[in-house]
């Protein structure tokens, strides 16, 4: 008996042999007897009892009161599906309940559909060095918004500050983003960009956004022209010319013909620091809540509600900033590592232990490393206070 073909076929209300007919199908129906993959076999059971008939034509049998789901079916095989459709019944409870082929076909909304928006999330910063806390707030904005009801998270991104920002106790971005690639080898969505990394300047946060914003459109452009791509010979696409081929990244998240949401993931203390003279442009403030809102990520002392109701501005675009309470207190910093570090004690678990590894190796953040840039201005207040005297 060759695969998907079943030994008997049920006739009425009852059973009988007859012609084998294909099923290439991989569920049959919600709770039947014959879930399993793609090469189990249909059949009906070999018996002659007359089953009862409970249903007329017009009633639906319990068993189908929720339609089968069925994966893509060939078009040279529905004809044989039809043939079928007394085992179909059968393996659905036993009884012929004249319901109609096609919406047992039918594939479910839930399972073709998904109205959310999808998201991607962007942490900027020092990274200095990147700590288990930074991973973990990825997973608590993705949770979060998924809780929502109405985002997707496709894809999270981190991207190091470079060089030029001047903080102190800044390491080379060389060693940020390298540790930061290792501490997100096993994550299957976060990943390190380190284009603001490799800029001779400092980049404001809203450059940076609006940078990934316009990649993240590129790349819905470029999934677009791979669907309607010409074909040059049957069931083949042309390919492309060498050297034009779009990079892909190991997380490009997969579009509906609009680039996904991008959002700032941060904690909640760069809500306050908004208030700092200097520190930020009031129109990116303005740019960055508005255009695309942000996933603040509460911490300890910090009063998320209480810096969005002081500011006029986070109070107008309030909707547009996701607060995340963390429950499970982890006061896990940066400065606070480094300090660990330069006094001879451990940060196991605070850090992924391949990044504890790299830290070793190439002996990083010791006293004179925490002396680097001091006394040097940072980046945003020596541009904003030229600017300012400029205008």
């Amino acid at each position: 008996m060759k695969p998907h073909q079943g030994k008997f076929a049920a006739t009425g209300s009852s059973i009988s042999k007859a012609k084998p007919f294909p099923l290439p199908v991989s569920r049959v129906c919600a709770g039947g007897p014959f879930l399993g993959t793609d090469t189990a076999p249909l059949s009906a059971p070999a018996t002659n009892k007359k089953l009862p008939r409970r249903y007329s034509c017009n009633t639906i049998p319990p068993q189908a009161a929720k339609p089968a789901q069925f994966g893509s079916v060939p078009k040279a095989l529905l004809a044989g599906i039809c043939r079928g459709r007394g085992a179909l019944q059968t393996a659905c409870g036993g009884v012929d309940s004249g319901f109609p082929l096609h919406l047992w076909l039918q594939p479910s909304q839930m399972e073709n559909s998904d109205d959310r928006t999808e998201v991607v999330l962007l942490a900027c910063g020092s990274f200095n060095p990147i700590t288990n806390m930074h991973l973990r707030l990825f997973e608590l904005a993705r949770d979060h918004l998924h809780e929502t009801g109405r985002y997707k998270v496709v894809k999270g991104i981190i991207s190091p500050v470079g060089d030029a920002y001047k903080k102190k106790g800044l390491i080379s971005a060389r060693h940020r983003v390298t540790m930061a690639r290792l501490a997100t080898e096993s994550s299957d969505w976060v990943e390190v960009d380190d284009w603001e990394s490799n800029q001779k300047e400092w980049q404001e946060t809203i450059k940076v956004l609006r940078y990934h914003q316009q990649k993240l459109k590129c790349s819905c452009l470029a999934n677009s022209f791979d669907e309607v791509a010409p074909l040059n010979k049957t069931g083949q696409k042309r390919k492309r010319e060498s050297g034009r081929q779009v990079p892909v990244s190991r997380n490009q998240p997969l579009t509906k013909g609009v680039p996904p949401q991008l959002k700032l993931l941060c904690g909640t203390d760069i809500l306050e620091s908004f208030a700092v003279p200097n520190l930020w442009k009031a129109e990116d403030i303005v740019e960055i809540v508005a255009n695309h809102g942000m996933v603040c990520i509460s911490r300890v002392g910090n009063d998320a509600q209480k810096f969005i109701y002081e500011s006029e501005v986070l109070w107008k675009h309030k909707e547009s900033i996701h607060v995340v309470q963390e429950w499970i207190a982890n006061d896990i910093s940066a400065t606070k590592i480094r300090r660990a570090l330069r006094r001879g004690q451990s940060i196991r678990y605070l850090v992924p232990d391949a990044v504890r590894a790299y830290i070793k190796q190439h002996d990083l953040y010791t006293a004179e490393s925490e002396d680097q840039n001091s006394g040097v201005i940072l980046a945003p207040f020596q541009r904003y206070t030229r600017e300012a005297k400029n205008n």
